[in-house]
């Protein structure tokens, strides 16, 4: 008889909330592991990079923009493009002596440590 005089909102309105709360953290928790993964940065790929760049004395500028790193060469001719194309994801725009790319690492944080070689 007391099952009968208990409003059913009671069961449904409790129910209701935790759902929501559930799906809201399953959202939170799928958005916050999409987005780019960087991949580390190790000293290796850093000289390998130089090395591909014709050098430490061959790059006279590096500079990031929006994501990609801009390098101001000093003779072109050193560089090897193709290596450089093995080593960046999306491909290498060259004019005249400045080599534009992007990779999979943090563009701040290569250019840093170029400049700080």
């Amino acid at each position: 008889m007391f099952l009968n005089t208990i409003n059913p909102l009671f069961f449904i309105i409790p129910a209701i909330v935790v759902g929501v709360a559930i799906i809201v953290t399953i959202i939170l928790l799928v958005c916050k592991n999409k987005g780019p993964k960087k991949i580390k940065i190790d000293t290796e790929f850093i000289n390998n990079l130089v090395n591909v760049l014709g050098g430490k004395s061959n790059i006279l500028s590096v500079t990031n923009e929006n994501g990609r790193i801009k390098f101001e060469l000093e003779d072109l001719e050193l560089a090897k493009l193709e290596d450089l194309k093995a080593l960046s994801n999306s491909g290498v725009f060259v004019t005249n002596n400045t080599v534009k790319t992007l990779f999979p690492h943090d563009a701040k944080t290569i250019s840093n440590a170029i400049k700080n070689l």
